[in-house]
């Protein structure tokens, strides 16, 4: 049976196999992010270690061939693929990523300032200032691109662990630590400039449209943010201050960086209003592009069946992070935040029977109240379900395939519970199904 293919874009590489890598800044809504991304992955094509002391010996991860990097290897993690990395990375204003800085530390016991902010009862502006603290909240975007600048882009017999790490970071700053400011900047813009996205997390939303549009994949909806945290207060005129003398050159990545991003948020805007139509949004100009753009960036054939499960790429709204399921060995997902949640699969035109089997429900009330489209198209639903665990089965006729050979599956029901509030989990996101498989197979049926 067929398979969803690799749903990466190869529109601007060279490669069939481009290799791509998550620059994480921490405090930078990475966390949400790269649960977006790891959805465009094979399970197996994602590098799973997120920092430089899980890494091991680089020479066999680059054996590997892994299509997926993302973590805290800054510069370095070049050195972990034979592959030209496109790099993506989201920035921050400097403000508030120096108070979220701040936070972190409050909240978190076992960062090594914690007792001594706390027991102080250290202010922001304190926090800014203090000779133990203020390098948290200086210049976090430039440290976190630049770790690792110095390591030799073939990775030659390097292993890093946790015993040798702080060794091997004081060497590979070696390569930034005489530079000037200018120098730095002059560095990271580089850097920034060739990386193949960059997004803002003041701006996410239109940040993941823009990447949608480059990448011709299809509009991602609604996400919940993980690690999310409230609003910052009022900030006060000296704690402002105080962190732009701090972060001149942040500032000026961050400026730099934000130019580049408004000229192409200034072209796609453009590009949708040049359609006349009242209605006409840029979520409808995205879900557009990507369908014509979709099989030329992968294999190009409609399969014939389907057998899916979530180790492989996704493509559809509202679903929540790949799981895995230790006891069965599997991966699922949860279905939300929204109670409308569609998956997409190309196939040639015809009859099928579809089965969507999912292994938990946050209410069986929601059994009762699924509702089911095949692109559009309202079908009939037949439930089998012993408890929380069963399957959706429905049909689907080959009037209702488009012609471009996509079968967009619509699921709808009640509004959804968190979590939490279900399994006192202490998870607040909103979920429905936990769905683990999706079979399409060709099917003579009978009208109604």
């Amino acid at each position: 049976m067929a398979t969803q293919p690799s749903c990466i874009n190869e529109r601007e590489t060279d490669s069939t196999a481009a290799v791509y890598y998550f620059s994480h800044i921490p405090k930078t809504g990475g966390t949400s992010f790269t649960a977006i991304l790891d959805r465009f992955f094979h399970a197996d094509e994602i590098f799973s270690p997120q920092l430089w002391w899980d890494v091991g010996d680089v020479q066999q991860v680059r054996q590997q061939k892994y299509r997926f990097f993302r973590g805290h290897f800054g510069m370095g993690a070049q050195a972990l693929s034979e592959s030209k990395l496109h790099t993506l990375t989201i920035l921050r204003d400097p403000l508030k990523m120096a108070y979220s800085a701040y936070r972190y530390v409050q909240r978190e016991s076992n960062t090594k300032v914690h007792d001594y902010v706390v027991g102080q009862g250290l202010t922001f502006e304190d926090f800014l200032q203090d000779p133990r603290t203020k390098n948290l909240a200086q210049n976090r975007l430039f440290k976190s691109l630049a770790l690792g600048a110095g390591i030799p882009l073939d990775g030659a017999d390097l292993v890093v662990t946790a015993e040798n790490y702080r060794s091997h970071k004081r060497q590979w700053n070696k390569a930034v630590k005489g530079m000037d400011s200018e120098e730095k900047i002059s560095l990271a813009k580089a850097y920034l400039d060739g990386c193949f996205w960059v997004g803002f997390l003041e701006q996410f939303e239109l940040s993941l449209m823009l990447l949608c549009q480059q990448m011709s994949w299809p509009v991602i909806g609604v996400t919940e943010k993980l690690n999310k945290h409230p609003e910052p207060p009022e900030i006060s005129e000296l704690a402002k201050s105080l962190v732009q003398k701090m972060n001149g050159i942040d500032y000026q990545l961050y400026n730099h960086a934000k130019r580049t991003f408004d000229q192409k948020a200034e072209v796609l805007s453009a590009e949708v209003n040049s359609h006349n139509a009242a209605q006409y949004s840029m979520a409808d100009w995205l879900d557009e592009n990507y369908q014509k753009n979709h099989l030329k960036q992968t294999s190009g054939v409609l399969a014939e069946a389907i057998n899916y499960d979530f180790s492989m790429p996704l493509l559809g709204q509202n679903w929540h992070q790949r799981e895995w399921l230790e006891i069965e060995g599997i991966y699922f997902r949860w279905t939300g935040p929204e109670a409308i949640t569609s998956i997409d699969f190309w196939l040639s035109a015809g009859d099928y029977a579809v089965c969507i089997e999912f292994i938990n429900v946050s209410d069986v009330k929601l059994l009762k109240q699924l509702g089911v489209a095949v692109n559009g198209h309202a079908v009939k639903v037949s439930v089998s379900n012993n408890g929380n665990v069963g399957g959706i089965m429905f049909g689907c006729k080959k009037e209702h395939c488009q012609a471009n050979g996509l079968l967009r599956i619509q699921m709808t029901t009640g509004p959804l519970s968190s979590h939490d509030a279900v399994f006192n989990s202490g998870d607040s996101r909103k979920v429905g199904f936990a769905v683990k498989s999706i079979t399409i197979n060709r099917q003579e049926l009978t009208s109604p």
